[in-house]
């Protein structure tokens, strides 16, 4: 390779400076230094390892063969390099979902974000080769990053970091990239994802839908599938932040909304499924009693302690339902409490606010709880 000095990849100042230092005066010399020596270097970061690597590789694209690129990168690490295979619309995808979709610890997601790393588009195509330029980050917390990410296309998107074979026909993308168009403010996902939901629903027959046009009944088919049951809620809630609004105002935000189909058919889906119910002018999410709330999803392995709690929110005393069950006073309290805190969010959800904003005492707001 003919040498060409690092002046030509023009590098910022503190990136020439720091393989200035290390009297690298020309790109070879720079291909043959490992990064790891450089980062070690005084002044220099993650940043500036980032644009010297991003430099370096549209170098070689474009000015070496496939035979040079060869000796300068091994076996091991050109696989590591090209084995996500992501297209470029499905980079555009996921750089539509923030890194802190995954859920790692405050000092990942400090250290990801200290290279630019803020979207899972771009932490899908780093390599080991680009976390080892991240101070901090080591194979193991690469290996964490990965395997959260893959898991996370999994569930969310079904696309592969390997492959896909599964052999969609150009009339059918086309139907999905459209159909998932229609509900995205509904529904804002991958349409691969929308695809997978709709054939595993028993009660949808895709082979007899037309696929060379997207209508009203193929999106009220769909969203009435229980998977869309909490998107729709959250939608509701957009309009009516408070779960209660007037008819007329929620009208005027949902013809606002810029939905891509008929507003009569979300309106048809929201009663049919009960999410909201109307009283008087008003529109009100549809919630569960607290009580019904506390019997359908309280899990307790033992009927009595159950039975302990819900006596205990009725407003029966420790002495009461100790000598019903024959246990100590002490015994239901401990009872009570575990229970209470294992369903916290009924407590946070349904009593504080009626609590406070009726400033009732506690004998009339148990009165009220079990009516």
């Amino acid at each position: 390779m003919t040498r060409v000095s690092i002046d030509d990849l023009k590098l910022s100042t503190r990136a020439r400076n720091a393989l200035n230092h290390m009297n690298i005066c020309d790109v070879e010399q720079l291909l043959n230094t490992p990064m790891k020596q450089i980062a070690e270097q005084r002044n220099v970061g993650a940043k500036t390892l980032t644009e010297i690597k991003e430099k370096v590789n549209k170098f070689m694209l474009e000015n070496m063969d496939n035979d040079e690129v060869e000796k300068f990168i091994s076996d091991t690490d050109r696989n590591d390099i090209f084995k996500r295979n992501f297209s470029k619309e499905e980079i555009e995808e996921l750089s539509r979902y923030s890194i802190y979709d995954l859920n790692f610890s405050y000092r990942v997601l400090g250290l990801l974000r200290g290279i630019g790393c803020r979207d899972l588009g771009a932490l899908a195509q780093m390599t080991p080769i680009d976390i080892e330029y991240v101070k901090g980050l080591g194979k193991k917390t690469y290996d964490i990053i990965n395997n959260t990410l893959g898991q996370w296309l999994k569930d969310n998107m079904l696309i592969s970091a390997e492959n896909d074979n599964d052999v969609i026909s150009e009339k059918e993308c086309h139907f999905f990239h459209h159909l998932n168009e229609k509900i995205k403010l509904i529904y804002p996902n991958y349409w691969k994802r929308l695809r997978n939901i709709v054939l595993c629903a028993d009660n949808i027959k895709i082979a007899d839908w037309n696929l060379e046009v997207v209508n009203e009944e193929h999106i009220r088919q769909v969203l009435t599938l229980s998977e869309f049951r909490d998107s729709l809620i959250n939608f509701f809630l957009q309009l009516a932040p408070n779960g209660i609004i007037e008819k007329d105002e929620f009208d005027k935000r949902l013809a606002t909304a810029d939905l891509e189909f008929d507003i009569s058919v979300l309106m048809d889906i929201f009663f049919d499924n009960m999410i909201c119910i109307t009283v008087d002018e008003y529109y009100i999410l549809n919630r569960s009693h607290v009580m019904q709330y506390l019997q359908e999803r309280y899990v307790c392995n033992r009927e009595r302690d159950k039975e302990i709690f819900l006596e205990r929110l009725s407003g029966d005393t420790l002495q009461k339902i100790g000598k019903k069950h024959g246990v100590t006073k002490e015994r239901v309290r401990q009872i009570t409490i575990k229970a209470a805190r294992r369903v916290r969010f009924a407590y946070e959800d349904y009593l504080r606010e009626p609590y406070q904003f009726f400033k009732l005492s506690e004998k009339e707001f148990c009165k009220v709880l079990v009516s």
